[in-house]
């Protein structure tokens, strides 16, 4: 479908990609305290990071070690990002001259202020090359195609075995290792969510997404409107009450999914809905990747690359439970187990 993978031009000129607007996302800071240290063969630095709920961060940080060193996810280790020893809270008179010389400072509204508290986080340093950055230096299919089924393959995975959604996934937040060109999913914080049990179910999921934007998909938006009819109704009143054709039009007018039928959402009790809603949890972080890999490359001009960014605009529209997790049924246009005998040349962590 799509010819030379290893056509290369490195004389064309890019400027910087659209990347939409997340308001989820927490800001990247750039904040370090002291030098970075050698342990094992790989340099450590220490972040000074603000966040609210420490309960949360070491619980979705446990989740994401526990991932890492598993028979299933060990393969994608270095694919992700997650803090090394558990977060040290500390003192902001302590800090306050690092935080001085940051590049981008540690940025929090009002109502977060009291609240919020200054912690150390080690971490494994992967340099701040963002994945739009990586794909201007060399533009090449091939390497774009690398890129996007380690995405992928990682954020399936990861959703599917340990129940964890990102949901704030776009260029910034997407780092690639210098030395080796692997793509790495940062700031598992604020905006990532467990989704099982207590963690988040029909009685509190509206306590943890409050808002959906341009990256997410059809299902986020249909959960923050039915989330905030929880504002008039009881909860009993809520679970019985029916979500109609009007409702799921209000829910997801703009959005380029809802041009797909959804019986199994239309005139079904709002607890009905969400229940069909979670067995599309798994893919929501594919939806973002997508959305970031089309945005990016509408500023690189090479051969094929037109083709592939109108099948990613294509797949945007259909529905989450239909996302691919290859980027050979990307290629194809079929899942996975009808595709052809014929493989793309994808492996995982390559070089290009």
């Amino acid at each position: 479908m799509f010819g030379d993978y290893s056509n290369t031009d490195t004389t064309t000129t890019i400027e910087e990609p659209l990347i939409e607007n997340n308001n989820t996302a927490i800001q990247e800071s750039d904040c370090t305290y002291g030098e970075p240290v050698l342990e094992n063969n790989k340099n450590i630095i220490t972040k000074i990071e603000r966040f609210q709920n420490n309960k949360k961060i070491t619980k979705i940080n446990t989740k994401l070690k526990e991932f890492t060193i598993s028979q299933i996810g060990e393969k994608y280790r270095q694919n992700i990002e997650y803090i090394l020893e558990e977060p040290s809270a500390v003192e902001l008179s302590i800090i306050k001259e690092s935080l001085e010389k940051c590049s981008q400072p540690i940025q929090e509204s009002e109502s977060q202020e009291s609240q919020s508290e200054y912690y150390l986080c080690k971490y494994e340093d992967i340099g701040n090359r963002t994945l739009s950055e990586y794909m201007k230096e060399l533009p090449n299919i091939q390497r774009i195609l690398d890129q996007h089924e380690q995405l992928i393959s990682t954020s399936y995975v990861l959703s599917t075995e340990k129940k964890l959604i990102h949901y704030a996934i776009r260029d910034p937040v997407i780092k690639v290792k210098t030395l080796d060109d692997i793509p790495v999913i940062t700031r598992f914080k604020e905006a990532a969510f467990l989704y099982y049990g207590e963690e988040f179910n029909s009685n509190n999921f509206n306590n943890v997404l409050t808002e959906a934007t341009d990256i997410h998909c059809l299902e986020a938006h249909i959960l923050v409107y039915l989330g905030k009819k929880k504002e008039q109704l009881s909860q009993q009143q809520w679970n019985n009450t029916l979500y109609d054709q009007q409702q799921h039009t209000e829910a997801t007018e703009g959005r380029s999914q809802a041009s797909q039928s959804y019986p199994e959402y239309i005139d079904k009790t709002y607890e009905e809905v969400y229940q069909e809603i979670e067995k599309t949890f798994p893919k929501w972080d594919i939806y973002s990747i997508i959305v970031m890999i089309s945005n990016i490359l509408k500023d690189i001009q090479i051969e094929n690359i037109d083709k592939y960014q109108s099948a990613l605009t294509e797949i945007l529209s259909k529905k989450t439970t239909d996302l691919p997790i290859t980027v050979t049924e990307i290629i194809f246009n079929q899942p996975v187990e009808q595709q052809l005998s014929s493989e793309t040349p994808i492996t995982d962590n390559t070089e290009y």
